[in-house]
């Protein structure tokens, strides 16, 4: 198979427009952010003014601009929905990240569609189906192996693959998750997730023994791929996503609400990526100081993991099996 020249795009999370031009100042090729409705993250909205200024700002030095939209939406929210994608094209969006097939047949205008991680696209069966649709990036879920990215890409290798490289990691399949919404009613594909994997509960037996308690057995570390950024991009991938994980410590500044950044902690993210992007294979340990690497650490509140998702633990170093595991233990908060 001939090998195409690929351009390679460093893309960190904005919560709104000062991190946004803070994250392109300190080198990210594109931001993403929410826009002001059908985000993954409702908490992260941003009006189309704001967005606006965010896209005058990088195209200003070639960066760009990708919006969320990428929830489900509802048969009574379609003239919204189309009237908001105008508006956001109109502003200056580079594309927007989608889940919902129904922007497909809308008469909205020629914006570039990213096919998110909530379409689960996790076979190359899935890949080349969203790609004939007219999606121009697939973003990849995060369980997925370097091994299993390869394979994707070497079966359609003119397809624009985007692979999570730093962030929070859910327990369950990208997309797929239906935990927070037989919970308590908030589904994750509508941007609401409770985010009840990240609480502590007791494991108890049949007698209702309690085993093991106020353990975080759901709550997996954070992924951490920066030392196999050259792996990644050997197995196809072109656009290297840094996703929001915990609360930043407040020592590096900022408010904050969940897992959602804000602050100058989350700079440092774009920057210490650039630099092992830009560095030599060999040297890519080297180029990152022992000084940036700590302050790097200091940036998530769980550890991260460096290896593949699938070899999964928890946030407090319970070993998880959810992908093997077919007996569910009994949780009570």
């Amino acid at each position: 198979m001939k090998e195409t020249v690929r351009s390679l795009e460093l893309l960190a999370p904005a919560r709104d427009r000062e991190v946004a031009i803070a994250a392109i100042d300190c080198g990210a090729d594109a931001v993403y952010m929410g826009g002001p409705d059908h985000g993954a993250r409702a908490a992260a909205a941003n009006s189309v003014d704001d967005i606006r200024e965010v896209c005058r700002y990088a195209h200003r030095y070639r960066a760009r601009v990708y919006v969320t939209f990428n929830t489900l939406i509802y048969e009574n929210e379609l003239a919204q929905a189309r009237e908001t994608v105008r508006a956001l094209f109109a502003a200056g969006v580079d594309a927007l990240i989608v889940q919902d097939m129904a922007l497909l047949r809308m008469d909205i205008p020629p914006i570039a569609l990213h096919a998110s991680t909530q379409c689960d696209a996790r076979t190359v069966d899935k890949v080349r189906f969203l790609a004939a649709l007219g999606m121009s990036c697939v973003v990849l879920p995060r369980e997925m192996s370097v091994a299993e990215i390869r394979a994707v890409h070497e079966a359609v290798p003119d397809v624009r693959l985007e692979a999570f490289v730093h962030g929070a990691l859910c327990v369950s399949y990208s997309g797929d998750c239906r935990a927070s919404l037989v919970n308590g009613g908030r589904s994750a594909n509508r941007g609401e997730c409770a985010q009840i994997c990240r609480l502590p509960y007791d494991l108890t037996d049949a007698d209702g023994n309690v085993i093991m308690a106020n353990r975080h057995f759901l709550s997996l570390r954070d992924m951490n791929r920066m030392a196999r950024l050259g792996e990644l991009a050997d197995a196809g991938v072109s656009s290297f996503k840094i996703c929001p994980s915990r609360a930043l410590p407040p020592r590096l500044g900022g408010t904050f609400r969940g897992r959602v950044h804000a602050g100058r902690g989350q700079h440092l993210q774009p920057r210490l990526h650039r630099l092992l992007l830009l560095a030599p294979p060999g040297q890519r340990r080297r180029q990152v100081a022992a000084p940036g690497l700590h302050a790097h650490a200091q940036v998530g509140g769980r550890r991260g993991r460096h290896g593949d998702a699938r070899k999964r633990t928890a946030s407090d170093g319970t070993p998880h099996h959810a992908a093997q595991q077919r007996r569910r233990p009994r949780l009570l908060r």
